[in-house]
């Protein structure tokens, strides 16, 4: 069959012929050999030709090459009559864009016995494989995505309550395997910690396009290990523009908000800080708004600090005059970026008490701002202004005070160098002061000797030692001579001036007590007291010093011979060791009445310690020994005079007692005693012949020589 007999023979006719041109999808006839022996319009369309080009060419040609002989075998079995084959295929002209197309392979016959053709029916789907490629890449870009981001990615169809995707990730945020979710919606709720649960619940129930979940809550995983979560939904709509489905990104936000509650606490303890902190800490900009303030800070202006926060100093009051002072430091401090240390800044507070501040100010920098800012810490100072007024009063209080003394001060330096003095050092020293400020100390023109009279050289000096060891000295009596050999004795005192941890001192304190009255005083008392003890122990009597409870102070030998006792061992008696039981009472009251009253005088007995009482006769006073009034006895040795009173007894009893006159006169012959028998001899009565003479007896028989 040629090939125009081939076109004319199948060719439909008619409305057939209409309908074959009118299809919108590619139509090709082939014959047995599957060459193409007509194609429609929308065929052409697709190749982008005119139908002719696609005439008489084999069907095979517009396939892919590994799809030929595929097409091949297809074509030479399409199947049975009426039995349609489909097959999807890239097709198209060579070198021209090749389409994806599906075809369907349907085989007619004229009749019994004659050869089939194949009518191709095609349906490009180029589109559409690119959109499901497209798909497919999106949905493996989506699910690599979001397998692999360390949030949770889920979609929630909001209508049927129901998650239509969730993340791996879940799995690790809530320990709890994803198909739970799938399976049961309520399991998200029942994760969410209890007291965060009813608030995320309404979160969800409310959504709405316009208003969306964006919440942070706590989470509790099977393990009892709490999380933070941040979930955020965003709205998928319908083609009417209701809300359908909810996206969403649920990430763990523990380390954060752990952080967060860090910077929280820290911010919290930095606020104590400051706060506790008894200086005034600011942060103020170009305006003079505070920025930053503490409790100190907000004091001054009678306010908290909330309230001080935002405002401006001139917003507060003040002395006009001391604010623009301050805003002008301010500035200067953030225009130059250097410190400025203003020693004193004086300002008026809401009470209208003026204040001195010691303000340091310096650049800072508020975080997340551009702008310039300055960070300030002032100390009130008001008070240490107050006490350096009053110090330096006391001072030149005290200044006086070390001029009037008669003690002399000294400041000697670490290099012996004599840096200030009263005049009292120079009156005692002898020197002009403007000769002794500025000079070393050993260079003054004085021989130097210990109160034993031994000489002092420089090195063993108590201000060379203090100097150089912070040795403290007290009461250090010092001999000095002068070249004209005057002699001033001094009572020296040093105390070294010591910084901190530095045990070599910085300077020696010396005060100088003149003593040479003192010293003279103590020679003529001891002078006075040698000569006190040379009559004590020269003293024929008995001396015996005792305080007025009776205990022994003092003594002298006759003393001693007399009581039997060492000089040791009279040291410590008490009076009732020295006086019998029946003289210690009568001893002691005479005592009192001599304290009182004034002297006193008694026959006593004084105990010996052998035992044996001693007569003797008490001549008591009182006198000063070592600054206490104290009594001083005497006491007469009575036994040899009560030995001569007995013999003179015995003597008098034997004259009294005679047969034979008896008349003693004194040296100038009066008469001053006669005995019994003179009186009966001469009949004369003793009143009668005592302070007479004897010429009272003369009888004329004796010559006058003889009376």
């Amino acid at each position: 069959m040629t090939d125009e007999l081939a076109e004319d023979a199948l060719i439909p006719a008619g409305l057939a012929a209409a309908a074959f041109s009118a299809v919108a999808a590619p139509v090709v006839v082939l014959d047995a050999e599957g060459t193409i022996v007509q194609v429609n319009p929308a065929c052409a369309r697709l190749c982008a030709c005119e139908p002719d080009r696609l005439r008489r060419r084999s069907w095979q040609s517009l396939a892919d090459p590994e799809q030929a002989e595929t097409l091949r075998q297809m074509l030479a079995s399409p199947g049975s009559v009426g039995a349609p084959v489909s097959h999807e295929m890239r097709w198209g002209l060579p070198g021209a864009e090749r389409r994806t197309v599906v075809w369907s392979y349907c085989a007619v016959t004229d009749g019994p016995g004659e050869r089939p053709c194949v009518i191709a029916t095609g349906s490009d789907v180029t589109e559409a494989r690119a959109t499901e490629q497209a798909l497919r890449e999106s949905d493996a870009c989506f699910r690599q995505l979001t397998e692999n981001i360390r949030e949770v990615f889920f979609i929630r169809d909001v209508r049927h309550n129901r998650k239509l995707y969730v993340s791996p990730a879940y799995e690790q945020i809530w320990g709890r395997p994803v198909q739970a979710l799938y399976d049961d919606p309520e399991e998200f709720l029942r994760s969410v910690h209890p007291e965060d649960r009813g608030r995320v619940e309404a979160a969800m129930q409310t959504q709405t396009p316009d208003r969306l979940l964006d919440e942070e809550y706590r989470i509790v995983r099977p393990d009892g290990a709490q999380r933070w979560i941040r979930a955020r939904a965003f709205p998928v709509l319908d083609e009417e523009g209701e809300l359908s489905c909810v996206a969403g990104i649920a990430e763990d936000i523990t380390h954060r908000r752990q952080a967060e509650d860090a910077v929280k606490d820290s911010e919290a303890q930095l606020r104590q800080i400051i706060d506790l902190v008894p200086h005034m800490i600011f942060v103020k900009d170009w305006e003079g708004r505070f920025l930053l303030v503490n409790e100190a800070k907000a004091q001054v202006f009678g306010t908290t600090v909330e309230a001080l926060t935002g405002r401006t100093q001139a917003q507060l009051g003040g002395d006009p005059v001391q604010l623009r002072q301050m805003l002008a430091d301010d500035r200067e401090v953030m225009a130059s970026g250097r410190l400025k240390f203003v020693p004193e800044e004086i300002f008026t507070d809401v009470a209208g008490h003026q204040r001195v501040l010691e303000t340091l100010k310096m650049p800072y920098v508020v975080a997340g701002q551009a702008a310039r800012a300055v960070l300030g810490v002032a100390t009130d100072i008001t008070d240490r202004k107050r006490m350096e007024r009053a110090l330096v009063a006391e001072e030149e209080k005290y200044r006086s005070v070390v001029e009037a003394l008669a003690e002399g001060v000294a400041l000697i330096g670490a290099d012996e160098l004599i840096y200030a003095c009263n005049p009292s050092v120079a009156r005692i020293l002898d020197v002009p002061m403007e000769a002794l400020i500025g000079c070393r100390w050993y260079q003054v023109d004085w021989r130097r000797r210990g109160e034993d009279g031994a000489s002092l050289n420089r090195d063993r000096h108590p201000i060379a030692v203090a100097l150089r060891t912070g040795q403290r000295f007290s009461e250090v009596v010092m001999r000095l001579e002068r070249p004209s050999r005057r002699v001033t004795w001094v009572s020296i005192n040093i105390r070294p001036l010591l910084r901190d941890r530095d045990p070599q001192p910085s300077a020696v304190v010396v005060s100088l007590h003149d003593i040479t009255a003192q010293k003279e005083m103590e020679a003529a008392l001891r002078a006075s007291e040698a000569k006190y003890r040379a009559l004590m122990e020269g003293a024929s009597d008995g001396i015996l010093v005792t305080d007025s409870e009776g205990r022994l102070l003092d003594s002298n030998r006759r003393v001693q011979d007399l009581l039997g006792y060492a000089p040791e061992e009279l040291k410590g008696l008490a009076a009732a060791d020295i006086y019998p039981g029946g003289e210690l009472r009568e001893v002691l009251s005479m005592f009192s009445r001599i304290l009182s009253s004034g002297p006193a005088m008694r026959q006593s007995w004084l105990l010996r310690k052998d035992g044996v009482c001693v007569p003797v006769e008490m001549a008591a006073n009182t006198i000063e020994y070592h600054g206490v009034r104290v009594v001083q006895s005497i006491f007469r040795d009575l036994r040899e005079r009560r030995e001569a009173e007995l013999q003179t007894a015995k003597l008098s009893g034997a004259v009294e007692q005679t047969a034979d006159a008896v008349m003693i006169t004194d040296r100038h012959g009066t008469i001053e005693y006669v005995n019994p028998a003179f009186q009966a001899i001469t009949g004369y009565a003793g009143e009668d012949v005592v302070g007479n003479t004897p010429g009272l007896l003369r009888s004329g028989r004796m010559d006058r020589q003889f009376y």
